[in-house]
């Protein structure tokens, strides 16, 4: 099952047309002055004294028991209470007003998932300082996505459709930003999409929609408003994993792996760069793997056939390869005897729901051969209360020795943000959550 976000997350109404003095920070535990009050002479205009923001916090975990998103739904209160123009919608809350009220209500809102009791938080910022209301750029960013699925983006649109990136035209066809390239304006068929840098990954660039809030607008725009978007984005359980098998490619060198809930496949393509025989990228989003295969074949890897045991994958590996990428549209359930056995399972940012964690644990221990490895990466103060505590039970009465540690964070650095957001314009961004990896091994056959 790939993963999810929804309430978990505090995100303002999609807002694809913006001028380019958008930005956006991440705003930490102790916020410098700077960003709890920008500098008197920024405001030199009614203007410029006005800002429209969306506000994400990721609390660890979500809420307590009994109240799974108590520490968002504080964070929603202060805002409220706030007195300042505000709109929750499915990914979140927009706020506008006088830049100080906005950055103060900014402040309380992070204070108040840590007074609910959340052991550890991170909160994403995009701020919009201009002419233009929030009803305007709603309604701005909503047109460009309409007329992407009428197939009407002409240079034009194409600008409005890259969220927080300066787009230059060079010429009819080609177009650059400072960081990311913009590769497909959007369609019905096909949302926005960028090739962004890797950064500290083995992989030259990664394809992905400029961020979650532009394909978010592109779902709603053909009338799909139950769309999961959270795989726009590479979240940060994804990156320690990937970073994990890049300082230990023995984890995966000459196997053959499966990514189970992969999103957009970097730990998967990570572990086919490293040596890995043969990847499987499973998830149940066609379009998380269309970029996931676009961005195996933008980095050199050989591309194949699912290794299920049919006659045609039997006859495709015969042959002595290494780092060849396959996908499958899967949720976990559908993977009862599909044919694919692998010699280690890949996981990360897929433990949402307790109830899951019996399904996971058997659909991993059908996936692997006798000794076979799951690797599994998971914030160490979990999303969702002993859903990881529960999964590493399941794994255990299915015959698994199973361990945590902490794992080493990712690099810094510009590689990482545009990874997360798509445009690549804050420096020394890093996912700084605590984050485990959790091993889990099946020495015997597991007993069903």
């Amino acid at each position: 099952m790939a993963r999810r976000v929804g309430l978990l997350t505090l995100l303002g109404q999609p807002m694809v047309a913006r001028a380019s003095a958008l930005s956006a920070t991440r705003l930490p535990l102790t916020p410098t002055p700077r960003r709890a009050a920008p500098p008197r002479q920024m405001c030199t205009s009614a203007a410029h004294d006005h800002l429209i923001a969306d506000i994400q916090v990721l609390p660890s975990p979500a809420g307590r028991e009994g109240d799974e998103f108590a520490h968002v739904d504080a964070a929603i209160a202060t805002i409220a209470a706030s007195g300042l123009e505000h709109s929750v919608h499915p990914l979140g809350t927009t706020v506008s007003g006088p830049a100080d009220e906005v950055w103060r209500t900014a402040r309380a809102a992070f204070e108040a998932c840590l007074a609910s009791g959340a052991s550890s938080e991170v909160m994403l910022l995009k701020v919009y300082r201009g002419t233009r209301t929030a009803s305007e750029l709603r309604a701005s960013g909503g047109a460009a996505a309409a007329r992407a699925v009428r197939g009407e983006a002409g240079a034009g649109a194409l600008a409005e459709t890259v969220d927080g990136v300066e787009v230059e035209v060079e010429g009819e066809g080609e177009y650059t930003v400072e960081r990311s390239v913009l590769l497909y304006p959007g369609s019905r068929a096909m949302p926005p999409l960028v090739q962004v840098p890797g950064g500290f990954l083995p992989l030259r660039a990664v394809v992905k929609p400029p961020d979650v809030d532009v394909l978010w607008q592109w779902e709603e725009a053909r009338g799909n408003t139950e769309a999961d978007c959270s795989w726009a984005s590479v979240w940060p359980a994804a990156a320690y994993l990937a970073h994990s098998i890049m300082q230990q490619p023995s984890l995966v060198r000459g196997r053959s792996v499966a990514e189970l809930g992969s999103g957009l496949g970097i730990a998967g393509l990570t572990a086919a760069k490293v040596g890995a025989r043969s990847v499987t990228l499973v998830d149940r989003e066609p379009l998380a793997l269309h970029c996931a295969m676009s961005t195996a074949d933008l980095c050199g890897l050989q591309t194949g056939p699912v290794p299920d045991g049919s006659d045609e994958a039997v006859a495709f590996y015969a042959h002595d390869l290494e780092g060849v990428v396959s996908a499958t549209v899967l949720d976990w359930a559908q993977l009862v005897d599909n044919g694919l056995v692998v010699d280690v399972v890949l996981a990360s940012e897929v433990l949402y729901d307790p109830k899951e964690a019996a399904p996971l644990a058997r659909a991993v221990a059908m996936l692997l051969r006798e000794g076979g490895t799951l690797l599994l990466t998971d914030p160490a103060a979990c999303r969702v209360t002993r859903a990881r505590a529960q999964l590493g039970d399941a794994l255990r009465a299915l015959g698994a020795r199973v361990d945590e540690r902490l794992v080493e964070a990712p690099p810094a650095g510009d590689g990482w943000y545009s990874l997360r957001a798509g445009d690549g314009m804050v420096s020394a961004a890093v996912p700084s959550e605590p984050t485990v990896l959790l091993r889990a091994v099946f020495d015997m056959p597991p007993s069903f």
